[in-house]
């Protein structure tokens, strides 16, 4: 029930209850207490809806803000894994720049080595 119905039903309580005054005998008397702890009971239980439905907009917001929480957190995460991605990169570029000067030295290590053998070789008396 919404504020607005409460609001209504607590106006017509109120006239109920005047009515009641107003016709003093006893039987009426206690038939007024028993409605009025009936209106009291309907009343508590329509708060006691409107708190629970109030409550579930606070856990929605909660998980809302746990959603936003959880995907700022991963955002982070993935900037992070984004700079060590590239770090990564840099270093096997660097790394396959290195291998490739150590192959060429290799090469032309081995390429001198048969050179001078191959002088030598030439030199040697047959």
């Amino acid at each position: 029930m919404s504020n607005n119905g409460l609001n209504t039903l607590h106006i017509l309580v109120r006239e109920d209850v005047n009515q009641l005054r107003e016709a003093n005998s006893p039987s009426k008397e206690r038939l007024t207490v028993q409605w009025l702890s009936q209106s009291i009971a309907e009343i508590r239980t329509e708060l006691a809806e409107l708190q629970g439905s109030f409550g579930g907009g606070s856990k929605d917001a909660q998980f809302r803000n746990q959603l936003l929480e959880d995907l700022s957190t991963l955002r982070t995460e993935f900037g992070t894994a984004k700079l060590e991605l590239e770090s990564l990169r840099s270093r096997q570029e660097k790394t396959e720049v290195l291998v490739r000067e150590l192959q060429e030295e290799a090469v032309q290590s081995a390429d001198d080595i048969r050179r001078s053998l191959n002088m030598r070789h030439e030199k040697q008396p047959q």
